[in-house]
């Protein structure tokens, strides 16, 4: 008999934990479209067009220091945002099916108790921290996007519970903000959209392209200050780009040392670089390793991004490439660098500052230790 009622109990047990995990897919399904957006695939994709490369560049700086404590300190920010978020999402999602197996009904403690949509504003918070770990515009637009689409998801989700719970919800929701710790005044929910359902969507599509557009141009700005920020040499066919925060001098005694190379004017010349192309070059201390740069054999790449304590501030290796451009010859100077969608390596040179001695030249690995995922530029 117990075994009896145990086999009609199981199904039941495995139904409802079915249905749990369908509801997390559903609510971390575009917070996963987003994550997914900064990888291979798309980034190839959206890099085989003029008019859609720009979306795989970067807007703050990946590896180069700059002249910013803040652009400094984006990176590491951008980890604790994403773990915290994680963290938070977790603890508010206990609270959520934790009242759902013991049937407490309206969940209004905990984090409950000062934000309604707890999950949502911490998956907010790990992209946000997607955002200045990971910088490239696709990334942006895609945050951007999941944040409407959680908005919109909140607000069926309260029209539902509205439904369910009736008062005891209303006065939840009088006395506790949708998505901050505070109440704010938020202008989305002032806004009076049109009753007729296709006036209403185009309402809807227009206020989303409007986030687009601020979202994209504020990131063009960010790009615009970074590039600012960090410390590069160019001349009308060429740019180099030190990882280091160094003197502009510094950079120029350091690269025209490099370019004196007659092996690695060899090398331009089989490479077939001629007076229409443009170059990037990257000025990199010897002992480091930055896998995101086509400049090491992968082997040495593999370990990741190496900084040694102690280096020589005179020993530099320069990688040199051609950069991907679409139209090569109306770019110049400093706009290669905002231009480029890509880098064919060509060439690494190794050398000593303080004696002046060129101490290797090699060819630059074909891609990075990722792959042919885009570079980034910066």
């Amino acid at each position: 008999m117990k075994s009896s009622k145990l086999k009609k109990v199981f199904p039941v047990a495995w139904l409802f934990y079915l249905l749990i995990v369908f509801e997390i897919l559903y609510m971390i399904s575009p917070f996963a479209l987003y994550y997914y957006s900064s990888y291979g695939p798309s980034l190839n994709f959206l890099n085989g067009s003029q008019y859609t490369a720009w979306l795989t560049q970067f807007f703050l700086p990946h590896y180069s220091e700059s002249s910013s404590t803040l652009l400094n300190s984006m990176a590491p920010i951008g980890s604790l945002l994403f773990i915290g978020g994680l963290l938070f999402f977790l603890i508010g999602a206990g609270q959520i099916y934790y009242a759902k197996f013991t049937r407490k009904g309206t969940v209004s403690g905990g984090l409950y108790r000062i934000i309604r949509h707890p999950q949502y504003t911490a998956l907010a918070i790990t992209g946000l921290g997607m955002v200045l770990f990971w910088p490239r515009f696709i990334v942006l637009v895609m945050y951007v996007l999941m944040l409407i689409v959680y908005f919109f998801l909140a607000r069926k989700e309260e029209k539902e519970c509205l439904e369910k719970y009736g008062e005891s919800y209303a006065v939840f929701m009088e006395r506790t903000s949708m998505f901050f710790p505070v109440k704010l005044p938020v202008i989305a929910g002032k806004i009076i959209l049109p009753e007729e359902r296709l006036k209403r969507s185009l309402a809807v599509i227009m206020i989303c392209v409007f986030l687009l557009i601020t979202a994209v141009t504020t990131g063009i700005g960010l790009r615009n200050y970074s590039i600012g920020s960090i410390s590069i040499h160019y001349g009308e066919n060429f740019t180099a780009v030190s990882v280091l925060n160094l003197e502009r001098d510094h950079i120029k005694s350091v690269y025209d040392l490099a370019a004196s190379s007659g092996e690695l004017k060899n090398l331009l010349t089989r490479s077939k670089i001629d007076e229409n192309d443009r170059l990037i070059s990257y000025i990199i201390p010897l002992d480091w390793v930055i896998p995101d740069l086509p400049v090491d054999p992968k082997e040495i790449s593999i370990r990741g991004h190496y900084e040694p304590e102690i280096n020589d501030p005179k020993k530099f290796k320069i990688m040199f490439a051609k950069a991907r451009l679409h139209d090569p010859k109306k770019v110049h100077g400093i706009d290669i660098l905002k231009e480029a969608f890509g880098l064919t390596p060509i060439a690494v040179v190794e050398l000593d500052t303080r004696t002046g001695r060129i101490l290797r030249v090699r060819n630059a690995p074909d891609h990075v230790l990722w792959g042919d995922i885009p570079t980034p530029m910066f």
